[in-house]
């Protein structure tokens, strides 16, 4: 029976999840501490605050080709260290704490829904970099985590050091 079939006879009824999507914790991955350490700080901002991330953004374009590069390379880490799963939990976190200040802003003028997916997309790849930051090179880091640094700066990667390789160090 297929999936789709199943769903449409017996309405309401889920598949449970695989154990593996359902019980990863940060002793699976420990840098989900730290990506939840972000998600928490960015939840403290106010929707003036993103709004004013997304206007540096938006009016700084010397720094895209760096932040570009860094995604680029960021993606190819998350694929290369299998964090796919630990990478979806923490977008979906991002993408809540996103909704929540967006929501709690009494209808953005359409220059500020700009100014405000711009700074979602900068939350999305800074948490995104602080998960893989023991896996990039610091300026790969510094190049996505740099809008949100004041939500960055206070949190420390639980195991870097010499001996880790670092995508994208010369």
């Amino acid at each position: 029976m297929s999936t789709i079939f199943h769903f449409a006879v017996f309405p309401g009824r889920r598949l449970p999840l695989p154990e593996s999507v359902a019980n990863l914790t940060s002793a699976d991955e420990p840098a989900l501490l730290l990506t939840n350490a972000f998600v928490d700080r960015l939840a403290d901002l106010m929707p003036t605050q993103w709004l004013d991330v997304g206007d540096r953004l938006v009016t700084n374009q010397d720094a895209f080709a760096l932040r570009s590069t860094s995604r680029a390379i960021m993606d190819a880490t998350i694929a290369d260290r299998r964090l796919g799963l630990a990478a979806w939990r923490v977008r979906d976190a991002v993408e809540t704490i996103a909704y929540l200040a967006n929501h709690a802003a009494p209808g953005l003028a359409r220059g500020d829904r700009r100014l405000f997916a711009a700074a979602h997309a900068a939350a999305e790849d800074a948490a995104l970099a602080v998960l893989t930051r023991e896996h990039l090179a610091a300026e790969y880091f510094a190049g996505l985590s740099a809008p949100f640094a004041s939500c960055t700066d206070a949190i420390s990667p639980i195991r870097a050091g010499p001996d880790r390789a670092r995508i994208g160090a010369i």
